[in-house]
């Protein structure tokens, strides 16, 4: 890593930008600059610019398998798994981004496929204004994010199993954690709500609030077995939510349904820079955009 870089990450949640400008070198990791922007605003701040830029991508955009590597000890896993979901491709490969994602198991790869033209799709004129032209946005899936963010700029907690969630706009960023790897990744998509009925709209109304957690219980109870069964046997320690789920509300309903502690993530306040331009609290709004800064 270059001395010095500077990395935007730039995440839509509920009709507002939240970036985070991180800088980082050999030896540490600085948060310069934390701000939530509308388009318009992020296109006129002069403080967000990096050298690499990072959206986030709606986990209802990408498509995650789940790949069981035969002949991982022979050769090289990463490539291995890359070349398995290549051959999972009904269309041309070009077509599409791929990613791998170690699950800290020998044998198991998470596969991240997403089409390039949906990508581009996400940035629009938005990019265009920030960089010059010859320079290229990447992406994240927003859930791989959330973990990146926890793992990196967290204080963390000290239990075998753990579930991230990052609510807005009636969805949720899922990921499941396990001594520092990422396990498994999951979503609440916004299909399953009726945003034609005022009544259903959102966390701030109690319907719809009700019908999220329930939505939410059902994600969760379906993914843990599926995650027993690839060996991964604690039973889930905690809950840490983030986004429109650190709301008092939000947290109380989620603690009516689990029998786990339901926290906020702790972010570590050492890895904001003295220089900072902007911080804006609470600080866990921006989990996911920091995660996006990191390689």
């Amino acid at each position: 890593m270059t001395s010095n870089q500077t990395t935007l990450g730039i995440d839509y949640r509920s009709g507002r930008y939240y970036t985070a400008l991180v800088r980082q070198d050999a030896s540490e990791r600085k948060v310069t600059a934390l701000v939530t922007a509308t388009e318009s605003e992020l296109k006129e701040h002069q403080a967000l610019q990096g050298e690499d830029i990072i959206f986030s991508v709606p986990d209802n955009e990408v498509v995650v398998k789940n790949l069981h590597l035969s002949q991982a000890d022979k050769w090289d896993r990463d490539l291995l798994a890359r070349f398995e979901l290549s051959q999972s491709l009904l269309d041309n490969e070009n077509e599409f981004c791929v990613a791998t994602l170690s699950t800290g198991q020998p044998n198991r790869r998470l596969g991240l496929v997403t089409r390039r033209r949906n990508l581009e799709q996400l940035t629009g004129s938005l990019f265009s204004s920030l960089n010059p032209a010859a320079w290229s946005p990447k992406y994240e899936m927003r859930a791989v994010a959330l973990a990146k963010g926890y793992l990196n700029f967290c204080h963390l907690e000290q239990r075998e199993l753990v579930c991230l969630a990052d609510f807005g706009d009636n969805v949720a960023s899922i990921c499941f954690v396990s001594r520092g790897d990422i396990i498994g990744l999951a979503h609440l998509p916004p299909s399953q709500f009726d945003r034609s009925s005022p009544a259903l709209m959102g966390l701030n109304s109690e319907p719809g609030l009700k019908k999220m957690v329930v939505e939410f219980k059902t994600v969760v109870n379906f993914r843990l077995p599926s995650l027993f069964e690839e060996g991964v046997t604690p039973p889930l320690s905690a809950l840490i939510v983030s986004g429109d789920g650190s709301d008092s509300q939000v947290k109380s309903a989620l603690e009516q349904h689990f029998q786990v502690p339901v926290t906020s993530p702790r972010i570590d306040r050492r890895f904001l820079g003295e220089d900072a331009a902007a911080v804006e609290d609470p600080l866990e709004d921006y989990l996911v955009a920091m995660g996006l800064t990191v390689n």
